[in-house]
């Protein structure tokens, strides 16, 4: 749980699967936000922190601003972001892998998370939400420990003005 909690300046490639589809990207985790870019099958870009998100679909040419926690996406964001929302995970210990299991709700409606890591060293490399009789998936690759990033990388205005 320290070491979710402590990652800053971190990115990754992911591939992300809801059992029907793929979808292809980089995530981002600064000090206050995290960026997730997907450049397959389209190209979209959202940026989060824990009361405000933007979804920008470059191919369709639309931006949306939500409140994260109204979605699976505060799953996500809390994560990384709310230092006690994992203090409640079930963990299972296995010889060469780690697997936090957490229960909640979203808008009254019960999620499972999982989160499986590596040991030795500790990297983090599979995220599952299961929310609304539907799951996502998502892989992590290619870790990047000591990301470095503009100011303006996590900015919240509309890309396309």
């Amino acid at each position: 749980i320290n070491y979710v909690q402590n990652i800053k300046n971190f990115s990754a490639n992911f591939i992300q699967s809801d059992g029907q589809s793929i979808e292809e990207g980089i995530i981002y985790i600064g000090k206050d936000r995290i960026r997730v870019d997907y450049f397959n099958p389209s190209k979209i870009t959202i940026v989060m922190d824990q009361d405000k998100a933007m979804y920008v679909n470059y191919d369709l040419e639309e931006v949306q601003y939500f409140n994260p926690q109204d979605s699976a996406a505060g799953v996500f964001i809390n994560i990384f972001k709310n230092n006690s929302f994992l203090e409640d995970a079930d963990i299972d210990t296995k010889n060469k892998s780690m697997l936090l299991k957490k229960v909640g709700e979203i808008d009254n409606d019960k999620f499972t998370l999982l989160i499986l890591f590596e040991k030795n060293p500790d990297i983090l490399r599979k995220i599952k939400l299961e929310y609304n009789n539907k799951y996502n998936s998502v892989m992590l690759s290619n870790h990047n420990f000591n990301a470095i990033f503009d100011k303006k990388f996590f900015a919240m205005t509309n890309p396309l003005l």
